[in-house]
């Protein structure tokens, strides 16, 4: 299977529109089908990521490991603590990974990092909105499963 770069050919929105009927239709209908948004996104993560050349797909499994480090332990410290400079520390954690794919083509004369792939600013935004949603109160638990699928959820993925 060929990396299928979004928006590049009508394959890709084929493959989308099939895989995002079944959520409409679902949502249409009042329900929430959260299983084969699980699924979906999987499918879609696949193809995006790990078609082709699988360095952006390794990229963005370990930017997801260490957002989930950096939420689940300022969600930890949150519990009984909140102090401010703890929370500004958190949030320039979360956005270290976007600094240094922006920097890193200046600072090694490249054109593309290593380490960046599709949508680290997007998905940089989101991990940085759960740290200051939990800071503020608005999210009071979060399971890993749900953080992963916040941020991966492929209608938002992809855009």
């Amino acid at each position: 299977m060929n990396n299928i770069t979004p928006y590049s050919s009508p394959h890709y929105f084929i493959y989308l529109l099939l895989l995002l009927l079944p959520i409409m239709i679902g949502l249409w209908f009042g329900k929430r089908l959260k299983v084969y948004d699980f699924f979906a996104t999987v499918v879609i993560l696949i193809i995006t990521f790990f078609g082709g050349n699988m360095s952006q797909g390794i990229s963005l499994i370990f930017y997801i490991l260490y957002e989930m480090a950096i939420v689940f332990t300022y969600r930890s410290y949150r519990k009984k603590y909140n102090n401010f400079w703890i929370f500004t520390l958190f949030v320039v954690l979360a956005i270290v990974p976007l600094v240094f794919v922006k920097l890193d083509p200046l600072i090694n004369n490249a054109t593309i990092s290593l380490f960046a792939f599709m949508g680290i600013s997007y998905l940089t935004f989101k991990s940085v909105e759960i740290v200051m949603e939990t800071r503020d109160g608005a999210i009071k638990e979060i399971t890993p499963f749900e953080f992963v699928r916040f941020l991966l959820f492929f209608p938002t993925i992809t855009s």
